[in-house]
């Protein structure tokens, strides 16, 4: 009997077991006049799932020894667009929101349908507020022993492990009778992501022999079942708790601020009454003291209106308090800063979000030598496509939570306006390395955005400079003065020199094919990707 293999990642305490399903069909089948091989299904449902804010990505990859991770498919809810990266003998088909996500991928190239391992993974805004991931693997089983299953009691060796899990909650349930498991061949693989990149760890007996611990599948459950109720308990008393915590400080601060004037409505209203009173003493040929006693009266009424009005202003203050309320319980609050600029505050996030104008966000790095760094190029996941065309690169792509392009023409216009410091800050293997240039400059576009620049400082060989003086090349605008288009060549928009050059931070995520990898030639080499990028501009 054939049963798909699926990943396991460890963690220190049993979570809830999360929605991500990888499910694929290895039997020729049509899909409208084509005939293919195989399917593969990844979705995600997170309705249900508290520990899960918002979906950011799905992405699915072709796993090979020889070339590492291919992606084959990706979309993002950021960009709304599903990414093909039009392997030969795929078709895709998908779509994504906050809470739901599905990839389809039909296979028609026999390597892929008989012995293909797929690797499915999803980003996404856990409940801290910060980005996780998750990962499922298809592959062939071994056969193990009967009505048991077998979890590896693993150590993480190394305290950079992120530590994610994947349970086998959802494959327990999918056998109603138990006798369905009795000689089953079932095995399990172990996922492991580190700061220098993901690493699969192949199940080997021989090794790992003293770290196997059986463990009876009904139990298991039972385990997982009570784990999951406990985590549920444990967050519905936090939010309720929050809630409360929220609503009393509310009410404090609202009857703090319209205290004072309600005081005000009050003694206005007596001096009203003793007016009034003091009027009727008056004879009526007293015409100079009603006078007096009519402004005064008018400058009493002048005060109520005045206190009218910061009595409006204050239920206007209560609505945008209640309005914030709101959106952090629902998890959309965004604090939007007001300026980016070199203060030394070890107290600020490393990062910040201030807008360039009315509608235009930018993240600002707010630590790096002194921060005041806008963020214009950054690559952390490898969740977002950077071949693009000439448009995308011009106004920019992608999301702040993750990979993004600030766009040309914001790039162009902050170096006109006095942002003439350029920082690379690049990791590979788990080290650091950056390069400074100064009074860079970068065209309009019909200049073709061509930058110029001096080198200033760096821990690493000099190789951009190699770029000075270069336009701005697309796959779909050759600007570049080599005889081929660069683009087409290194799959992403840069300022190439003359031979398509020795760096290119736009190029295929975690590629190691020659040229088209994220490299910076004299770290990586021409076969190899840097793991993370960042560039950024700051005034000098």
């Amino acid at each position: 009997m054939f049963i798909e293999w699926f990943s396991v990642v460890i963690v220190l305490n049993i979570i809830p077991s999360n929605c991500l399903k990888l499910d694929i069909s290895r039997e020729n089948f049509y899909h409208g006049n084509n005939l293919f091989c195989a399917q593969l299904q990844c979705t995600e449902n997170i309705k249900d799932d508290t520990q899960i804010s918002a979906l950011v990505n799905m992405s699915v990859y072709r796993i090979s020894e020889s070339e590492g991770n291919i992606l084959l498919a990706s979309i993002a809810e950021s960009d709304s667009k599903l990414q093909d990266y039009k392997c030969a003998g795929t078709r895709v088909q998908g779509k994504i929101s906050k809470t739901f996500s599905e990839l389809n991928i039909f296979f028609t190239n026999n390597s892929d349908c008989n012995g293909g391992i797929f690797l499915c993974e999803i980003h996404y805004v856990n409940s801290t507020g910060s980005i996780d991931r998750i990962g499922k693997q298809t592959g062939s089983l071994q056969r193990k022993s009967r009505e048991s299953f077998i979890m590896m009691n693993l150590k993480a060796k190394t305290s950079d492990y992120v530590k994610s899990v994947d349970t086998m909650a959802d494959f327990l349930k999918s056998f109603e009778d138990p006798d369905r498991l009795k000689g089953a061949d079932m095995t399990l693989s172990l996922q492991m992501s580190h700061s220098g990149g993901d690493t699969f760890i192949k199940d080997k007996d021989t090794e790992l022999h003293n770290n196997y611990k059986y463990i009876n599948s009904s139990s298991f459950k039972d385990m997982l079942d009570a784990k999951k109720n406990n985590a549920s308990m444990d967050v519905n008393k936090t939010i309720q708790m929050m809630d409360n915590q929220l609503r009393l400080r509310i009410q404090n601060e609202t009857n703090k601020s319209i205290s004072p004037y309600l005081d005000s409505l009050k003694d206005n209203n007596k001096t009203l009454a003793l007016l009034n009173e003091t009027m009727h003493i008056f004879d009526s040929k007293t015409q100079k003291q009603l006078d007096g006693l009519n402004l005064r009266f008018n400058e009493v009424n002048d005060q109520l209106k005045k206190t009218q009005n910061n009595l409006t202003k204050s239920a206007k203050d209560i609505t945008g308090l209640n309005e914030t309320l709101q959106e952090f319980l629902h998890g959309t609050y965004e604090m939007i800063w007001k300026q980016c600029i070199k203060t030394g505050n070890s107290n600020l996030p490393e990062h910040i979000i201030v807008k360039l104008n009315e509608s235009k966000k930018a993240m600002c790095d707010t630590t790096t030598d002194g921060g005041g760094w806008i963020v214009i190029q950054r690559r952390v996941l490898g969740s977002v496509n950077f071949s693009r065309n000439w448009d995308d690169y011009k106004n920019g792509f992608g999301s702040l939570r993750g990979d993004f392009w600030l766009g040309n023409d914001w790039i162009s216009n902050l170096t006109q306006s006095g942002y003439s410091d350029l920082r690379f800050d690049m990791k590979y293997k788990g080290i650091s390395y950056y390069a400074v240039y100064s009074n860079v400059t970068v065209g309009n576009e019909a200049d073709f955005y061509r930058i110029r620049f001096s080198f200033k400082a760096g821990n690493l060989a000099d190789k951009f400079t190699h770029n000075k003086g270069m336009n701005f090349t697309t796959f779909d605008r050759d600007n570049d003065v080599f005889p081929r288009n660069c683009a087409k060549e290194y799959n992403g928009g840069w300022w190439y020199s003359n031979n398509c050059g020795s760096v290119n931070l736009n190029g295929i995520w975690a590629s190691k094919v020659g040229g088209k990898a994220i490299h910076w030639s004299t770290i990586t080499g021409f076969e190899d990707s840097l793991q993370y990028t960042e560039m950024k501009l700051r005034r000098p």
